[in-house]
């Protein structure tokens, strides 16, 4: 995907300037919505068929809600319409059914293939062409 650099720099700036997000903050991959798991699998080293994810229920806004407090709703607001003007509307959010093995294996404290030293949370984002995975963490 060509956008997958705005969208990450976007996806930074905001969680890092935020209020709510502390020493935390996240980072953003995009992948071809129908060729996810294998371009993901590829990056993290986990076969696709142990890539198991669901979907939540939770909107977009919802699953950045450790980020922003009242002070940033501009800032969120902003977030989400750049978004949706670059990916189009979002059509769902998914999780990892087994959290766990998918952010050790990402923590850089265990030379994962993740861009933070402990990685926090993981989800992903659905749009009509495009999945954007979102990796929160820190670096201390």
């Amino acid at each position: 995907m060509s956008d997958s650099g705005y969208i990450d720099g976007l996806v930074t700036m905001a969680t890092v300037t935020s209020r709510g997000g502390s020493y935390s903050y996240a980072r953003a991959m995009c992948f071809s919505r129908k060729k996810w798991k294998a371009q993901f699998s590829e990056i993290c080293g986990i076969p696709e068929e142990q890539l198991e994810f669901e979907k939540t229920g939770e909107s977009a806004k919802d699953a950045f809600r450790w980020a922003f407090v009242e002070e940033d709703k501009r800032l969120e607001e902003d977030l989400f319409r750049l978004m949706r003007i670059s990916l189009g509307d979002e059509e769902a959010v998914l999780r990892p059914v087994r959290p766990e093995e998918l952010l050790d294996a990402g923590s850089g404290y265990e030379d994962g293939w993740g861009p933070f030293y402990i990685l926090e949370e993981v989800f992903l984002i659905l749009y009509r062409k495009d999945a954007v995975l979102v990796m929160v963490g820190n670096n201390e």
